[in-house]
């Protein structure tokens, strides 16, 4: 029940990463992670160096209120395909190492999405392919929003908004390395 409880603690014991190093580890978050535990809110906005693992925190968040809120979804968005199916593989990673006592079934497992038995899915876009419209959202992370096109970066916030569930738990979270002044990712 504690570690229900607690998502650093859940990520820690029952999740496993691929490192720099190519190594399957725990899931132990680094300090900024944990600073972003502490401090999250409903509406996140992140201004970020690269590789210090918000996308990797986004879907370790995303896979432990999959298990703790059946019926729920989440949406991953990434600037382009590539980074879109390296994401999705590492949330694969996180759910098949999973220890099988805890471990829920999967409905489905495609390209584009991940089912729980509980009903809980995990889906991921491109920008262009909509974000959230219509949906009724746990959590959606925008990653590198500045690469988004500029039409995509000025609706994405409403769609994001008013995708999110009702409840304290749901989050959207947005982040992304600087791209210069001229981006709606800029002047947020």
């Amino acid at each position: 029940k504690i570690i229900n409880n607690n998502p650093e603690l859940w990520l820690l014991n029952f999740v496993k990463i691929i490192n720099e190093e190519n190594k399957l580890i725990p899931f132990k978050v680094n300090a900024e992670q944990k600073h972003f535990l502490n401090n999250r809110s409903k509406y996140n906005l992140i201004l970020k160096s690269r590789r210090l693992g918000f996308s990797t925190l986004s879907l370790g968040l995303m896979l432990y209120y999959a298990y703790q809120i059946p019926n729920s979804t989440y949406l991953m968005v990434a600037h382009d395909k590539t980074t879109l199916r390296e994401l999705f593989n590492a949330l694969k990673t996180m759910q098949n190492h999973i220890p099988d006592n805890i471990k829920l079934k999967e409905n489905k497992n495609n390209r584009d999405e991940l089912e729980l038995e509980n009903k809980s899915r995990i889906i991921i876009k491109c920008p262009d392919d909509g974000l959230g419209a219509g949906m009724k959202l746990q959590i959606v992370h925008l990653s590198e929003y500045a690469l988004y096109s500029d039409n995509v970066q000025e609706s994405a916030l409403v769609a994001v908004e008013q995708s999110l569930a009702k409840n304290k738990d749901s989050m959207g979270i947005i982040e992304s390395t600087a791209r210069g002044v001229s981006n709606n990712f800029y002047k947020m």
